[in-house]
């Protein structure tokens, strides 16, 4: 030390620690922030002109006074310095100067202790950034922020953001209700594991950071309950201030209205072609409905004619029945005349053989002549009476005609049987002519057979000639009886064969009267069937027009 004192003399050493003490003072004053010593005891023991600046207080009356005296929070600023005291430093300690004029200053603080030459701890030395520009635009940021949370927010449509990897960054309330996802759960999870098809989700994003946007990309949204949901995806790169991308930002629409709107349109063409088919079935229907009431009409009416063609025609059998029976009693009558004219034929003959026994036996052939003429005239009134049958059954075979053309078509089959019975009637009468012509011969040769019976018991000597004349009669009243014979026969075949016509026209009457039954029947049917179809129609059409309304 005493060397020391022995190089420089007290002047220099005055000097030079003015010259120490400039350059100190020199380094403190070129920084263009705040800058302080603290005591431990907690007072400012000096001050640049940067901290005058900011305080509004000269240096000499900062020096001494309390460092914590001039902030807002007077105890914060205090736990600051007592913090480096007790820790060696602090760093970014935010405080807010106030200024004499009550200006308030955002700083921060950087402090760290400072030592003596012996190592003691002599004090604070703290350096003050200003950061009111810096919270200016933090407080900018923020606002920015806020706005550009609040436009997010205010959109209706999910909007997120995706980062390169199709991580979400960022999503707005929208999209949380539309995946039922919290905010915080969908930001880092895969875009793509939220829709239906997560590949063509993929290839979405991946398509934006190729080509720089996407329109109108459609996917199916799921909701954490399974409900699907219809969008369409509008998306584009987002870059940094360097223009470097940052990522994907997608804007999602819910395009389930118009899902439904284009199903309503599409719903509404089906109906309005649903409704042109109902006019036209309606119209068919009642048209149809029309046509078989009349069809239904008609076969009502032919039904009951065919009904009466056939009363008609079973009362034209019972007659051709009755006719029958009567012809088959002409030719037994025949017969039997046949079989007493030949007995009345040998009678002669033993006349002739023994005229002695002609007396007795006239008596015996007057009876035989009488019962002849009797039977003749009952073969007459037989013949007459097969004569109007045959008058009757012509007249029915008329009838049967013009019922059998009022059937149409139907009645063809009728038409020919009604024929076949007018024929027959017709051959009916020719017969009974011929019955008549030879009655009328029989009755004559019942005349002379009485004459000659008569002369007979006046002229016995005549006797063998008129019993020759006799014998030659009766051969022709046998021959003309047998002609009479085979005549009724004749009459009872062909009355035979009109009963099997008429028996074949009743029943082709009665099966046309069937079917006649059976198409009234089909026709109601049909008509029902119509009538349903008209009613069910209807009901669609009314359907249809409420389903529109």
């Amino acid at each position: 030390m005493n060397w020391f004192k022995n190089l420089f003399t007290r002047g220099e050493l005055e000097a030079r620690l003015k010259e120490a003490s400039a350059y100190t003072r020199s380094l403190i004053e070129a920084s263009l922030d705040p800058l302080v010593t603290i005591s431990p005891e907690g007072k400012i023991t000096d001050a640049n002109r940067a901290t005058e600046e900011i305080t509004g207080i000269p240096r000499e009356r900062l020096v001494g006074n309390d460092f914590s005296g001039y902030f807002t929070e007077p105890d914060k600023a205090r736990q600051g310095y007592q913090q480096v005291l007790a820790q060696g430093l602090v760093r970014d300690y935010p405080l807010s100067l106030r200024h004499s004029t009550g200006k308030i200053t955002e700083v921060t603080y950087n402090a760290s202790i400072y030592r003596n030459p012996t190592g003691e701890v002599q004090g604070v030395f703290a350096a003050a950034r200003d950061i009111t520009e810096r919270k200016k635009l933090e407080a900018k940021l923020t606002e920015a922020s806020a706005y550009t949370r609040s436009l997010i927010e205010a959109s209706l449509d999910p909007l997120v953001t995706i980062s390169s990897e199709g991580k979400i960054t960022d999503a707005n309330k929208a999209t949380e209700e539309i995946t039922g996802i919290p905010r915080e759960r969908l930001i880092g999870s895969d875009f793509s594991g939220y829709f239906t098809e997560p590949d063509k989700a993929r290839q979405g994003y991946l398509q934006v950071l190729a080509q720089g946007l996407v329109r109108d990309y459609p996917l199916s949204l799921r909701h954490a309950t399974g409900k699907i949901t219809e969008v369409t995806y509008n998306a584009s790169i987002y870059r940094n201030q360097t223009g470097e991308v940052q990522g994907v930002f997608a804007a999602a629409h819910d395009i389930t209205a118009l899902k439904q709107l284009e199903k309503k349109e599409r719903l509404e063409k089906v109906l309005r072609e649903v409704q042109e088919a109902v006019n036209v079935l309606t119209s068919s229907a009642s048209e149809i409905l029309t046509a078989i009431s009349q069809l239904a009409a008609g076969s009502v009416e032919a039904a009951t004619s065919v009904n009466e063609t056939t009363t008609t025609v079973e009362e034209v059998r019972q007659t051709a029945q009755l006719s029958n029976q009567k012809a088959k009693d002409i030719a037994e009558a025949g017969q039997n005349a046949a079989q007493v004219l030949q007995a009345g034929q040998k009678n002669v003959e033993a006349a002739v053989a023994e005229m002695i026994r002609i007396r007795d036996q006239m008596g015996s052939i007057a009876e035989t002549i009488v019962t002849l003429s009797e039977q003749s005239q009952a073969i007459g009134e037989i013949t007459g009476t097969v004569n109007e049958l045959a008058e009757q059954s012509n007249l029915l075979a008329v009838n049967a005609a013009i019922e059998a053309a009022k059937a149409g078509e139907q009645g063809k089959g009728f038409a020919v049987v009604a024929q076949e019975i007018k024929n027959l009637a017709e051959q009916s009468k020719q017969a009974t002519g011929q019955v008549r012509s030879l009655l009328a011969e029989i009755q004559k040769a019942i005349g002379n057979a009485v004459m000659a019976t008569e002369q007979t018991s006046k002229v016995v000597e005549t006797g063998v000639v008129q019993s020759n004349q006799a014998g030659e009669s009766i051969r022709l009243a046998v021959d003309a009886t047998l002609n009479v014979a085979r005549a009724s026969t004749q009459i009872s075949a062909s009355s035979q064969q009109q009963l099997i016509g008429v028996d074949q026209v009743a029943s082709a009457m009665e099966s046309i009267n069937q079917a006649s039954i059976q198409n009234t029947q089909s026709t109601r049917q049909v008509e029902s069937v119509a009538q349903n179809l008209h009613e069910l129609s209807q009901k669609l059409k009314t359907m249809v027009e409420q389903s529109q309304d």
